[in-house]
């Protein structure tokens, strides 16, 4: 054998092995399939009128939507009565009342005070399909923090940045899917507790059956709306098939940052991360710690870190959990025009993504949904960040290893494959090839033609190595 054809051969394994590094690199690249393939349709502002009109009555009518209140049920029997007159229906039912789900619950309210036993509600309405392909199911929370007490007396915040912007969203969607089968059935949970650590959320997500886990093909939150600089949609730590096609879907958004300035917010000891931050704090959270594909629309801005944790708008104090988060507030802080946009954006974007017509593409991501899911014994991705890093490099010193390893192979073995230069006869039983896998070129089924002359002396031979 030539060293012409031994360097070949070296060559062709480098190129092998830099194949093989490159597929590991991009299976490390967190995406797969990018499904944008679909059109876009946009309203002209009406579905951001009717959720403001849905806000005024929330933060008049049913202003107090405090957990463990009259409030509270009075809110939820509201919700209630507006689902089933559109034709939802619900599995739950509490004192006659279709749709409540109530349970009870021990917490500590804001003023260190102490609730046992009382009851709470959550809004659960399900719009079946006639040929399901599994559930979406579309969650907010409703409750406030209108009865908590500070040193001054009660706050009396109808907490329409939270929630009262979520419950619009949902039920003006309620309102406009109400007629359309869209091939999954459309669950919209009303949950309560969202302001004392999403217990509604939490005991919902504690009652899913495992075959319910299994059919819930997506999970859409909408947290704080409406009150911040910026729209943003979260959907995951690494980039999904789902995530983009809900955001090429969406309207208004604001990309995310890449610090997302992590929090010490651990609510469960088996969540999916070991940390958290704002984005994945929801009602979410939950569903998405059972390894259900999750996306949560949210409002602040992300761009900046003036107040602890997260800003809302750049220069101005958070309401966020405090006696400030009022309607009036919100329109003074963002304009009338700019509260109705965000929501109308919000609105438009689910309906895009859920559109019929896009059904196809729809399925096709939320197919690979669950595969593309970080599963409940990963690290957070900071971890999983350094994770990546260290393989990248350990495949990269395994490149550049194995490139040596070849290249001192090649030096070491010189000598046995450069034909003898002071003209004596090549021997008759030439070596055992050391990389002998039927690579050569067959003369014929029963020989492989042996060299007669000198190698230096072929006209074929281009080594520039001889």
């Amino acid at each position: 054998m030539t060293i012409n054809r031994l360097m070949k051969r070296s060559v062709a394994i480098i190129l092998i092995i830099l194949a093989l590094a490159g597929i590991m690199l991009l299976s490390f690249s967190g995406c797969q399939k990018v499904l944008t393939d679909f059109d876009i349709k946009t309203s002209k502002g009406e579905y951001g009128d009717k959720a403001y009109s849905y806000m005024q009555e929330l933060s008049g009518e049913y202003a107090n939507r405090t957990m463990a209140t009259e409030g509270e049920k009075k809110a939820a029997e509201y919700i209630a009565s507006l689902m089933s007159g559109w034709g939802y229906t619900s599995e739950y039912e509490t004192d006659g009342v279709a749709g409540l789900d109530s349970f009870k619950l021990g917490f500590n309210r804001y003023d260190g005070s102490s609730v046992k036993d009382s009851l709470a509600y959550n809004v659960i309405f399900t719009k079946k399909s006639a040929q399901s392909k599994g559930e979406i199911l579309l969650m907010t929370q409703y409750d406030n923090l209108y009865a908590e007490k500070g040193s001054d007396g009660e706050w009396a915040a109808d907490g329409s940045y939270e929630s009262g912007a979520g419950v619009a969203v949902m039920l003006t969607l309620a309102e406009l899917m109400k007629d359309t089968d869209y091939g999954y059935d459309i669950t919209f949970a009303f949950l309560t507790g969202g302001s004392y650590t999403w217990m509604g959320a939490k005991y919902f997500a504690d009652n899913l059956k495992r075959a319910d886990v299994e059919n819930i093909k997506l999970a859409i939150n909408f947290s704080m709306l409406a009150g911040g600089t910026n729209l943003y949609l979260y959907t995951g730590e690494t980039q999904t098939s789902y995530g983009n096609y809900l955001s090429k879907a969406s309207q208004g958004l604001t990309k995310l940052p890449a610090d997302k300035q992590a929090g010490n917010f651990i609510l469960e000891s088996s969540a999916i991360y070991n940390y958290s931050h704002i984005g994945m704090l929801g009602n979410q959270y939950y569903l998405m710690n059972k390894g259900i594909p999750a996306a949560n629309y949210l409002s602040l801005d992300w761009s900046t870190n003036d107040n602890p944790m997260m800003t809302e708008i750049k220069g101005k104090t958070n309401v966020y959990h405090t006696k400030d988060d009022t309607f009036a507030n919100m329109i003074e802080r963002k304009g009338e025009e700019a509260v109705k946009g965000m929501t109308n954006d919000v609105i438009n974007s689910v309906l895009v993504a859920l559109d019929t017509q896009n059904s196809e593409v729809m399925t096709k991501a939320l197919s690979l949904a669950k595969d593309e899911q970080v599963n409940q014994t990963a690290q957070s991705s900071r971890t999983a960040t350094w994770i990546n890093i260290s393989v990248k490099a350990v495949v990269i010193a395994l490149i550049f290893g194995g490139s040596i390893a070849v290249k001192n192979y090649v030096q070491k073995n010189r000598d046995k494959y450069i034909v003898n230069m002071g003209g004596e006869e090549n021997s008759s039983e030439q070596e055992k090839e050391p990389f002998d896998d039927n690579f050569d070129t067959f003369k014929s089924d029963s020989h492989i033609e042996k060299n007669s002359e000198p190698a230096h002396n072929k006209k074929d031979d281009d080594d520039p190595f001889v």
